[in-house]
């Protein structure tokens, strides 16, 4: 398994390949630049050295991940006559893993402003450490090696300490004195003081939004980002600098609701039972946001990935523990009636029982007229059904009869504890069946499906690309979107406390959601956002008159005031939902004025008139810096030019003094005589030279023409057309 940034993908390499050929063909399958630009580290936290085999390297199917041989790491330097009166400094810069250290050293040390260390230290010199990745202790580095082959880790900390000045050097093996530990930021691992904004952290593993625990026992929405071995948590995605960065060398993963998709990372000092040991470092909770593509289990790979503890887990683990290797992929019993997460085998994200029905269908039912409109052999699906209940392999290929595969679909939808489009999501999902807008139906439906739980939203897509095709074939089988719509409409969506009346006062409703759902397919399960219109109004627009910080977790709507907002639904409860540019949600009706069409309209013009100075503005800022610096560039030209002139009068000086040396020699009538007449002879040789070339050739032509029978002069000319 070969990960790159977000990208994971299984890949075969020979068996005598080496690592180099590995990792020169995953480059060139990816289209990056050159191989000697990355290196490859496996899941053990060691780096591949290219001459050796793939077979010496790796065992079997391992997981190796594509890093830039260039990562950013943090330096820590420190200052100071002593340690009491040291000034500590922080910056990020660029290291070479594939190069020795005493490569790149010099430039370290001159980004950092310091002395050369080890043996071009002088006096007042600094030598280089790095930070243990399971303690604080510090391990000098070696000058003579480069980093990958002394297993340090991608974004690892490397301490600069003065030489002298009463500094105590760390001992390998030994405990650290408490200077050390302060320069290091305590047991916790956490670093409050980096200042890189969230757009400029480079080699991300991955990242996306979830919800951080607060001292309150609340969760706030929380951007972060797993960059090396450092989890660094933002405000939001556009965040100027982190809340704070977790070194995940120091902690482990614990799952602890697999269901409510929370885990937390356990600092080394906790123990298996979750108290908080003596460390500085306390436990951190997050609640995972599976509503944006990704999914608890490939947040904890990665963290898993790099962290320094083995990891543990209240949930997940002991259910592994708990099985042996040939359970893992039991199947489920109880089906019907149960979570649509619980019929998953292994590591399925679509229940087993909707895959096999859907294929069988697609294979042979989808000209059937009637198909999903026209019931089965109620005694036969029951049958089924207690097979499936029973955790039996069901054989479907024997199976004649297409309506009663239908029915076995059709009857675990209908009886799930919970429907594909949860009960929490009812009312947003009616809700957003009142707007007569396309597109923001539309846009607020893909809102509510990308907040789906992440089974959830994977299985809905997988059937409403099923039911796609279906209607692509709609002139065999009868079975139109509105035929469709009717038919699954009960079975996808339902009120928690559904009565025969309130089902029937909402059929219409549900089944426009799932007519909503095959009709605008491309756009609600689509990678891209979808954005409404700031050029003109989308349907009722109305304008914020304060700002409002919704709460992500509740899929609540943000704005800042005069914001203009696309409403889709105007609640009796207060609760109005709509959305602006990619985002949607649900707001407080009494924080935006309801406007009439043509005040719409006007202020959509002057929204786009902002927008458009906003964008002259700035680059007319541009123009303005890029004049400054051709100035600074006129002035460095100007004064490249006095130069040359002083460089000018300076050669033409001593092209002057060369001269005046020269004259009086030129000025000699006896040698200038002798000159001449040594020139003149010269000249008269040569020309006799050339005339006995001349003749010799003349002879020699003469001699060929005589010996051919031919006088040399008798050269006749061809006639004309010859």
């Amino acid at each position: 398994k070969v990960l790159f940034g977000s990208l994971e993908k299984e890949k075969k390499f020979k068996d005598d390949a080496t690592v180099g050929d590995a990792l020169a063909e995953i480059v060139e399958e990816n289209k990056l630049s050159s191989k000697d630009h990355y290196l490859l580290f496996n899941k053990s936290h060691r780096w591949l050295d290219e001459s050796q085999s793939l077979s010496e390297s790796l065992q079997g199917k391992d997981e190796v991940q594509l890093l830039r041989r260039f990562q950013l790491c943090k330096i820590l330097v420190v200052t100071g006559e002593s340690p009491a009166k040291h000034e500590l400094r922080e910056t990020i810069v660029a290291i070479d893993f594939g190069r020795p250290v005493e490569a790149w050293k010099r430039y370290l040390f001159q980004k950092c402003k310091l002395p050369m260390c080890g043996e071009d230290a002088d006096e007042e010199g600094h030598d280089m450490y790095v930070q243990g990745s399971m303690s604080d202790q510090l391990t000098k580095v070696d000058l003579k090696a480069a980093p990958k082959n002394q297993s340090l880790l991608p974004a690892s900390v490397f301490c600069l300490l003065p030489r002298q000045g009463g500094f105590v050097e760390p001992k390998e093996g030994g405990d650290n004195n408490t200077f050390v530990a302060s320069v290091l930021g305590g047991r916790g691992g956490k670093v409050k003081n980096d200042n890189v904004p969230a757009s400029q952290v480079r080699d991300v593993s991955i990242k996306g939004k979830m919800y951080r625990a607060t001292p309150k026992k609340k969760f706030e929405a929380v951007f972060s980002i797993l960059s090396g071995s450092s989890l660094c948590i933002y405000r939001n995605e556009d965040g100027e600098k982190p809340q704070v960065v977790i070194d995940m060398n120091n902690y482990s993963v614990r799952v602890v609701n697999k269901k409510k998709c929370i885990f937390e990372l356990v600092p080394r000092d906790v123990g298996a039972k979750g108290e908080v040991g003596k460390g500085d470092g306390g436990l951190e909770a997050f609640k995972f946001d599976e509503g944006q593509g990704q999914t608890l289990a490939e947040w904890v790979q990665k963290l898993n990935n790099v962290a320094g503890v083995r990891s543990l887990s209240t949930e997940l683990s002991k259910e592994a523990d708990s099985k042996k290797k040939g359970e893992e992929n039991v199947r489920p019993k109880n089906i019907y009636g149960g979570m649509i997460g619980d019929a998953c085998i292994g590591n399925e994200e679509i229940p087993h029982i909707i895959t096999s029905t859907i294929e069988w269908l697609d294979e042979k039912a989808l000209d059937i007229e009637g198909i999903f409109r026209l019931s089965g052999d109620a005694n036969k699906i029951k049958a089924y059904r207690e097979q499936y209940n029973n955790g039996e392999e069901v054989n479907l290929k024997a199976e004649r009869n297409p309506h009663n595969v239908a029915g076995i679909l059709k009857l675990y939808l209908r009886e799930l504890a919970d429907p594909i489009l949860p009960f929490d999501f009812y009312a947003d999902f009616l809700a957003c069946e009142t707007c007569t807008v396309t597109d923001a139906k539309r846009g607020y439906t893909r809102h509510l499906v990308w907040n789906l739980p992440t089974v959830n939203r994977v299985t809905l897509k997988y059937l409403i690309n099923f039911l796609k095709k279906v209607d692509a074939h709609k002139e065999q089988n009868n079975m139109a979107i509105h035929n469709l719509a009717t038919v699954f409409g009960p079975n996808l969506i339902k009120s928690k406390n559904e009565t025969m009346f309130s089902m029937a006062a909402s059929t219409a409703q549900t089944n426009s959601v799932v007519h909503t759902l095959i009709d605008g397919y491309d756009e609600v399960f689509g990678e891209e956002p979808f954005v409404l219109s700031a050029e003109k109004p989308t349907g009722v627009t109305a304008e914020a008159k304060f700002d409002y910080e919704g709460n992500e977790a509740e899929r609540q709507l943000s704005f800042k005031t005069g914001d203009l907002l696309c409403v889709v639904h105007i609640g009796a409860d207060g609760w109005w939902r709509g959305g602006m540019g990619s985002s949607f949600g649900k707001f407080p009706g009494s924080f935006v004025t309801q406007m009439s069409e043509g005040a719409a309209v006007r202020a959509f013009r002057k929204q786009q008139y902002n927008m458009k100075m906003e964008k002259l503005k700035k680059q007319l800022e541009e123009e303005e810096q890029k004049t400054l610096e051709m100035e600074k560039q006129k002035e460095r030209l100007i004064a490249a030019l006095a130069t040359l002139g002083e460089e000018k009068a300076e050669l033409e000086q001593k092209s002057d003094g060369i001269v005046a040396e020269v004259k009086p020699i030129y000025a000699d009538k006896d040698f200038l005589g002798t000159f001449l007449i040594a020139y003149e002879w010269n000249h008269r040789l040569q020309t006799r030279h050339a005339e006995t070339e001349r003749s010799k050739g003349t002879f020699l032509e003469e001699m060929t023409s005589l010996k051919n029978g031919l006088p040399a002069t008798s050269k006749k000319k061809p006639r004309k057309g010859q």
